[in-house]
């Protein structure tokens, strides 16, 4: 469980762009939570609540619990209104929001982690647990805490795109995060993240958050190192490196391939292809 002032580290280090690697836990383990924060070389850790993972609040709240680096938790569209502020009242410190179509829909977003007050647009009561970062509910200082909290919003649908230069000036947004699978599946070329139409799109939020004047980082998400070194050398200071699910499958696949060259076809197979297991299988 984190602190306050880990919190507005955290915050100032991605505002001001100094460097912060992060990566992405998408299975329920609290193991792989642990493993991660002795590591020593991440600034913090997201949760993927989105792809239909067994992410619960429980299990968010546990995570949160154990970790000693701040956990920031992408949602779902869907019901992110309670889904993002209960992730915050169990210890999140902040939320990646995906799917965003307009600039207003960011305003939308972070004004869902903004406290409610006569005249403004925040939608955040006063509720917190032990395990929130935030100071206690009610205090003085509980209002003007919640602009430390990380607000990411995923870029991935062409109306981001089109208004782009007004959300890289939108008050409260930490960071954008390139989606470029999903902006290629809307605009046709699904996995074909290197079309020249995707690739233009990408450009122009790059050369939107460069042009900035507000100042907001943009987090490239890669698993090699040698990604790393090539976003490290553009000058990119906020990266995403790897996601348990996809390193974990990634080795598998290589051992499996290495057993089944290994074998020579000597393990049998059945109709569909599938290796037969003894004590499965009737004998014939």
């Amino acid at each position: 469980m984190i602190t306050y002032p880990q919190l507005q580290d955290l915050h100032e280090r991605i505002k001001t762009g100094k460097p912060v690697f992060s990566t992405r836990v998408q299975l329920n383990a609290l193991d792989t939570i642990a493993m991660i924060c002795n590591t020593g070389q991440f600034g913090y850790i997201e949760l993927v609540e989105e792809y239909g993972s067994p992410l619960t609040i429980e299990t968010i709240n546990r995570a949160c619990a154990v970790s000693s680096l701040p956990i920031i938790v992408k949602i779902n569209r869907q019901n992110q209104e309670s889904i993002a502020q209960n992730c915050i009242t169990v210890g999140a410190s902040g939320i990646l929001f995906v799917e965003a179509t307009s600039a207003d829909d960011v305003r939308h977003c972070v004004n869902i982690l903004r406290p409610a007050s006569v005249g403004g647009d925040g939608l955040y009561g006063a509720k917190g647990t032990v395990f929130c970062p935030l100071p206690g509910a009610g205090s003085l200082e509980f209002p003007d805490s919640f602009n430390h909290l990380i607000i990411a919003v995923m870029i991935e649908r062409m109306g981001a795109v089109d208004e782009i230069e007004e959300i890289v000036e939108i008050e409260g947004v930490s960071t954008l995060v390139l989606g470029a699978t999903d902006l290629s599946l809307e605009m046709g070329h699904s996995g074909n993240t290197g079309h020249v139409d995707v690739q233009e799109a990408l450009a122009k939020v790059a050369a939107a958050v460069q042009k900035s004047k507000k100042g907001i980082s943009l987090r490239p998400e890669m698993q090699s190192f040698d990604a790393v070194k090539s976003y490290w050398d553009q000058g990119y200071r906020h990266l995403s490196v790897g996601m348990d699910a996809t390193t974990l499958s990634a080795y598998y696949r290589s051992i499996a391939k290495d057993i089944s060259q290994l074998s020579n076809g000597e393990i049998d197979h059945d109709s569909l292809g599938k290796p037969k297991i003894e004590g499965i299988y009737p004998v014939a």
